[in-house]
């Protein structure tokens, strides 16, 4: 079972899905899956997320377009970690966020299940190690 579990919910995201799963394989902090949740997509969201063949990614393809908040409800259903992180496909993140969050904060104390999570995963700057980070594009 993985400490994290990223959600990562994707409607027509083909233009910005490849930077930011390469910015959650780059993390440094090695415990973690990708719920790579495809909302119903006409573009190429799909291909894009087959195109990386780490296990800790798993894509999970919504039987239409469901919509944002029962795509995030089926993410943390299918979640197996015992905190959760929200990534949006047009963001990244620092590659040490979560193992400095785990060195320097702890996580947050909680009762079992991944659905206890109560703060947000936060960019913790550079770690000696620069990393492109951009605006959202919503």
């Amino acid at each position: 079972m993985p400490t994290v579990s990223v959600i990562m919910p994707a409607y027509n995201a083909e233009r910005f899905l490849a930077e930011a799963i390469g910015s959650v394989l780059a993390q440094t902090y090695p415990d973690w899956e990708l719920l790579l949740l495809n909302d119903g997509s006409t573009d190429g969201t799909r291909a894009v997320a087959q195109q990386f063949t780490d296990p800790r990614v798993r894509l999970v393809d919504n039987p239409g377009n469901l919509g944002l908040t029962r795509t995030l409800n089926r993410g943390i259903g299918l979640a197996q970690g015992r905190y959760l992180a929200r990534l949006w496909p047009t963001r990244t993140g620092w590659p040490c966020k979560w193992r400095l969050w785990n060195n320097t904060r702890r996580w947050p104390s909680a009762a079992p299940g991944p659905t206890k999570l109560t703060r947000r995963a936060k960019p913790w700057g550079p770690c000696n190690s620069p990393w492109p980070t951009r605006k959202s594009r919503h």
